[in-house]
């Protein structure tokens, strides 16, 4: 790259249009628990009873921090299908699923098919792995993928949003969308209890959870892409990264060598990366995943071209 290309990178960088991200993590959060070091559930003060589940490690090896499952205990969390949302809802927490089963990390007890609140991650459904979202009645308001791949070692994060509003459905693993649908019923308040790590439902199915989870959120709302980007990174907004006006998102920030790039409705993208002084590294591409070509750590701009203009996203090598 020329002086004078150098240049114009350098202005592009520093005047572009850009917005940080609006992230609040407390607001209208329904039920919370962290599960660091103690067993408690930080909103509402409901009442936990722990039925044979062990503590472990968490993501970052934190000990005490993680709750074990192993397919035949669970948390109880009293009360919960009283303060459970009716309309808007995000579902978020962290999963080291150790095997393929019919299985159930957070069901209601009882689990009425009308009025059903679930979700099965690595589920085994027709010989395959499957993820599943339940938010009302399953006849309309169920959302599953299959072909899920199951590495007994990693630690995943999972989001799973309903709107009645936007009559939308959507499951998220690792902050990339896994399937979303045109869907999004109601849900009516009821008294049941959160099983966290599933139980023997009325229809004597067991579908108790083999794995490890941590830090599960339940949301009165549809929380932001900024949200959920601060809570799979750990780092709000306007440290993690940009989003500018098109809601096109790169992430994850900071990355190791290779980031992904979410853009609306699969919009043609022209894709230049570029160091803090403005030299362009080259880079390798699968699909949305992009590998930048050389190992130095520090600040990368990744400028994005579309049809309705520039953005600019400033990316933190680590």
């Amino acid at each position: 790259m020329n002086k004078t290309n150098t240049i114009l990178v350098a202005l592009m960088i520093l005047c572009a249009p850009i917005t940080f991200g609006q992230v609040n993590l407390d607001s209208s959060l329904v039920i919370h628990l962290p599960f660091d070091t103690t067993m408690v559930e930080k909103i509402g003060n409901l009442s936990l009873t722990n039925n044979g589940a062990t503590w472990d490690k968490d993501r970052n090896g934190r000990p005490n921090c993680a709750f074990r499952f192993d397919g035949q205990s669970n948390i109880t969390v009293t009360g919960a299908g009283q303060v459970m949302p009716q309309g808007e809802i995000t579902v978020t927490f962290w999963a080291r699923t150790l095997k393929t089963a019919i299985q159930s990390p957070l069901i209601l007890n009882p689990d009425v098919t009308s009025n059903r609140f679930n979700i099965h991650i690595h589920y085994y459904h027709n010989g395959s792995n499957a993820s599943f979202w339940d938010y009302g009645s399953i006849s309309n308001s169920r959302l599953f993928k299959e072909g899920i791949t199951l590495d007994t070692n990693e630690w995943e994060f999972y989001t799973f949003t309903s709107s009645s509003k936007s009559s939308k459905m959507k499951i998220y693993r690792n902050n990339v969308l896994s399937t979303e649908s045109n869907k999004g019923g109601g849900f009516t308040k009821q008294n049941a209890d959160l099983m966290v790590g599933g139980f023997i439902n009325q229809a004597k199915v067991n579908v108790f959870y083999y794995g490890l989870l941590d830090d599960i959120r339940i949301y009165g709302r549809v929380i932001s892409m900024d949200e959920m980007d601060a809570l799979y990174t750990g780092k709000s907004a306007s440290v993690e990264g940009f989003r500018g006006q098109n809601q096109i998102r790169v992430f994850p920030n900071p990355f190791q060598g290779t980031f992904h790039i979410d853009a609306p409705n699969n919009e043609n993208l022209n894709i230049k990366v570029y160091n803090a002084i403005g030299q362009e590294i080259s880079y390798s591409a699968n699909q949305n995943n992009y590998t930048i070509n050389t190992n130095d750590k520090g600040v990368y701009y990744v400028v994005i071209e579309t049809a309705k203009g520039t953005e600019v996203k400033k990316m933190i090598r680590d």
